[in-house]
């Protein structure tokens, strides 16, 4: 009899944590405008490298940058994708993040070594028509169009 009273006490006490009630959702805000930050749509595109400060070999028709997805950005220079972080202000300013890479083992890479570092001096941007320039430090300067 007592085991039965235990067993009885024990599946109330189960059923009883089982009927919670649901707690309502708050209410979902609306959505808001971006903010001043926020990249501006000319530059929410995929890039292709015309011109690199300082890099005298010839530029791949396949390299390319990604902008579509910002903050986060791709770079295909001939040989490994890389990723990276940018956040692109409407007034001209952009912050990139460390830039990570595939490992991949390639006989000619100096493009992409050049533009890794060219990468790491840029801060401005500016879009000019159909091309998109990105600034640094030293004088450096990338040159885009809108890739095919």
């Amino acid at each position: 009899m007592f085991n039965k009273s235990i067993a009885l006490f024990s599946a109330t006490i189960l059923l009883a944590a089982c009927n919670s009630v649901a707690q309502p959702k708050p209410a979902q805000p609306q959505s808001a405008p971006a903010p001043q930050s926020a990249a501006p749509a000319p530059i929410r595109q995929a890039w292709r490298l015309t011109e690199l400060s300082g890099f005298k070999g010839e530029i791949p028709a396949n390299a390319k940058m990604d902008w579509t997805k910002l903050p986060t950005a791709y770079a295909y220079m001939g040989c490994n994708h890389m990723n990276f972080h940018a956040q692109a202000s409407k007034s001209g300013s952009l912050k990139l993040g460390e830039m990570t890479s595939t490992v991949m083992l390639c006989e000619n890479n100096q493009l992409e070594d050049a533009f890794t570092i060219a990468m790491k001096r840029v801060s401005r941007y500016e879009v000019n028509g159909q091309t998109l320039i990105l600034h640094g430090k030293n004088g450096v300067q990338i040159k885009f169009t809108p890739a095919p």
